[in-house]
């Protein structure tokens, strides 16, 4: 990981030699370790991870940590480049460098900004600064984060700010494609977006509203799902009962999903209230549809601050798939997938955190989460035991980690 970094930085800081390229480079990262003890099953930090601590492993140094660095040029008055890199554990436990921005803003005039290339997602309050982890109190994102799990789009979006007396308004249109690889104890499967959406926000004294709406087409694809269609296929030339529900309840192309979320924040300085709420609905039974929230209250003295957290999500519906009975050695994969498909994610977690600024650039944090998992449920967990998602269990994590921008 070190090394990837590393040959990322040298790139940038030979751009930076250029006497006639104006560059600004900054970095941030979190040193982090995760502890659980519990061994049904595997949290995560981000939906990427095909590992996590838990069942892989009691301790973890990889799966919340992650380093940046982020280059800007004010090119001109009205053109400015950002460009991103992030480093951090993606799949097969494994780190790699990716671009987590690389855009143009264009800015005509000082409330209107235009930017072309590859941006943030729109959907969370944090969704602008999620990779960095010193811009937010708590140690871990809210679980309700994973409901969308696209952090950036290639495309652009275009903010506009308006000023009203005390408040300040901000409009945000967005429109762009991303792709997601994730991993399953199956498989890896792949989705594609396409996605176009709206945000406003409100800024009034101590305290901040936002609304989203985002809507996309899904595209999914993966030697899993192939083989998956496949089996279905045949079970339903051949008649076999329950194939064309599944096969009217899965859809694997163009699926049209829509994702709501609502926040608001106070913070006077002394004491700190965030909270948000999301709804995720999806026309097909292969990504299931999601509502949730979380409500985070802490308070500061000095350089020293205290939180609690309450989080939920829960499924909007339930998820029943029939069982196919053939001797076709591919009904076994069609009722091994829907198994995990029809596995609800519901899940109450309440945490406890410190936070200690060392510096005026660097944060110690330590956090407690206490996860309350009902039966029939893997919440946000993944590679459960079949007796880790059939009865009810209370996950312990804890973490401790080293937040810092330079």
């Amino acid at each position: 990981m070190l090394r990837h970094l590393f040959f990322c930085s040298l790139g940038l800081c030979v751009l930076g030699a250029r006497a006639d390229i104006p560059l600004d480079i900054s970095g941030f990262g979190t040193l982090a370790i995760e502890h659980d003890g519990q061994r049904g099953a595997d949290w995560r930090s981000t939906s990427e991870e095909g590992v996590g601590v838990g069942r892989s492993s009691d301790s973890s140094g990889a799966v919340a940590s992650l380093f940046g660095i982020q280059a800007d040029s004010q090119l001109s008055a009205q053109w400015h480049a950002t460009f991103q890199v992030v480093d951090r554990e993606l799949s097969n436990d494994s780190f790699g460098p990716y671009p987590e921005w690389a855009n143009l803003r264009y800015s005509p005039s000082s409330n209107l900004h235009l930017r072309f290339g590859r941006i943030s997602n729109n959907t969370f309050i944090m969704s602008e600064s999620r990779e960095v982890g010193y811009t937010r109190m708590m140690l871990n994102l809210p679980i309700i984060y994973v409901t969308d799990p696209i952090e950036y789009i290639d495309g652009g979006d275009a903010s506009y700010d308006l000023r009203v007396g005390d408040a300040t308004y901000h409009i945000n249109l967005i429109g762009g494609q991303s792709d997601l690889h994730l991993t399953y104890a199956a498989g890896v499967v792949h989705y594609h977006f396409q996605e176009e959406g709206a945000n406003l926000s409100a800024n009034w004294h101590n305290h901040s509203w936002r609304l989203t709406y985002n809507q996309a087409r899904v595209n999914s694809s993966g030697p899993l799902l192939s083989l998956y269609e496949a089996g279905l296929d045949q079970m339903s030339a051949a008649g076999v009962a329950g194939s064309s529900v599944i096969d009217n309840s899965v859809r694997f192309q163009g699926i049209p999903a829509s994702f709501i979320s609502a926040g608001y924040t106070y913070d006077d300085g002394r004491w700190w209230v965030q909270s948000e709420f999301a709804h995720r609905d999806v026309a097909s039974q292969l990504i299931q549809s999601l509502y949730g929230g979380y409500l985070n209250v802490g308070h500061h003295w000095q350089d020293l601050a205290v939180y609690t957290e309450y989080d939920h999500i829960h499924n909007s519906t339930g998820y029943t798939l029939p069982t196919l009975s053939s001797s076709n050695p591919l009904a076994a994969v069609v009722n091994g997938v829907d198994s995990g498909l029809t596995q609800a994610q519901n899940i109450n977690a309440l945490s406890l955190g410190l936070r200690w600024d060392i510096k005026n650039n660097a944060a110690f944090k330590l956090e407690y989460t206490y996860f309350i998992k009902p039966e029939l449920s893997v919440g946000p967990f993944i590679n459960a035991t079949s007796s880790f998602y059939s009865s009810s269990a209370h996950v312990q994590l804890i973490g401790a980690a080293l937040d810092v921008i330079f």
